[in-house]
């Protein structure tokens, strides 16, 4: 399954099996180190763009963000279709910021009115 953890580094933590079960939180006492998730944190970040005007924004937090990143406007993430008259189909056309500043380029977005997603 897909990790879908905000970003940021947390705790790993050990259950030595035998003769623990390992079958709740309380049998991981054993501190192992720590895990370092890269990706945006809050999960939830909400931007407004408006029809008739170019889209960029800044200020997406998270952990570990760089200039390779990219971003998308879906109607459901991870499914296919891009929003009709959105420029570059929804796919982020520069990044900045390392990771934190996004566009879509210098095309007006014409797309319908809504609320859509933001997709990693």
């Amino acid at each position: 399954a897909a990790v879908t953890g905000p970003g940021g580094t947390y705790r790993l933590c050990w259950c030595a099996g035998v003769p623990f079960h390992c079958s709740s939180t309380e049998s991981f006492a054993t501190d192992a180190g720590s895990f370092h998730l890269v990706g945006i944190s809050p999960l939830v970040q909400s931007r407004t763009c408006i029809s008739g005007q170019t889209c960029a924004f800044s200020d997406i937090v998270g952990e570990g963000q760089t200039l390779d990143d990219r971003l998308a406007i879906l109607d459901t993430c991870g499914s296919e279709g891009a929003i009709p008259r959105f420029a570059g189909f929804g796919m982020v056309q520069s990044v900045q910021s390392s990771g934190a500043a996004f566009s879509w380029g210098s095309a007006a977005v014409t797309a319908a009115g809504g609320t859509y997603q933001l997709c990693l």
